[in-house]
């Protein structure tokens, strides 16, 4: 971890991020798929948010996107906050999971979740000389690459992916994969509680009894 930050690396967010994208997805994610929107549905904002907070570390979420309290919490998951998930009218959760399993993380990166550029307002103090990242396609997704100590700026064909946000310092490309991670992480935890809390509730209500 460097600047309070953890570092993850393309293979690291892909394992976390297959349990969900099709086809690809872990078997008790296809299997429970139905039942996890269903439930979803069901619940009431009180239910919603504690399997959100279920989720979280300490049950510690945000208030809503731009909550600071947590401190740069806020700029890598405001999705994670109960004012947008525990909203009994609106499926904006099953919107995000249906987004994270249907779309490629290049896409993901490309444009956005919330239909704006992707991760903007991410900085770090830490700087990597003549270290950069490539997101040019699926396969060069994060892609570290150091230039010769002789070079003083990245290759002809790499200058277009620059201004573009295909080429970007190491420092800012490490954002970029954390960026994608702690969303996707919270995702997969709160699958898991969905069917916990239906659990809970269903035995507080005597079915299992």
């Amino acid at each position: 971890m460097t600047d309070g930050h953890m570092v993850i690396r393309p293979a690291g967010l892909r394992a976390t991020f297959s349990p969900l994208v099709k086809p690809t997805a872990s078997e008790k994610h296809k299997k429970h798929e139905a039942a996890t929107e269903m439930l979803w549905q069901s619940f009431d904002a009180t239910e919603r948010t504690a399997c959100l907070r279920a989720s979280a570390v300490e049950g510690v979420v945000l208030r809503h996107p731009t909550d600071v309290s947590l401190g740069e919490v806020y700029k890598f998951i405001p999705e994670c906050n109960p004012r947008d998930i525990a909203d009994s009218e609106l499926d904006f959760l099953l919107n995000l999971k249906w987004n994270r399993a249907n779309t490629s993380l290049f896409q993901q990166y490309c444009e956005g979740d919330r239909g704006g550029p992707a991760h903007q307002g991410l900085r770090r103090i830490q700087t990597f000389d003549k270290c950069f990242a490539l997101f040019l396609d699926e396969n060069q997704y994060g892609q570290p690459f150091r230039m010769r100590d002789d070079m003083n700026e990245v290759t002809a064909p790499l200058m277009p992916a620059v201004p573009a946000g295909l080429c970007v310092p190491q420092s800012r490309g490490e954002l970029i994969l954390l960026g994608q991670f702690y969303p996707t992480q919270c995702l997969v935890i709160l699958i898991d509680d969905i069917l916990d809390e239906s659990s809970r509730t269903r035995a507080n209500k005597g079915i299992f009894k």
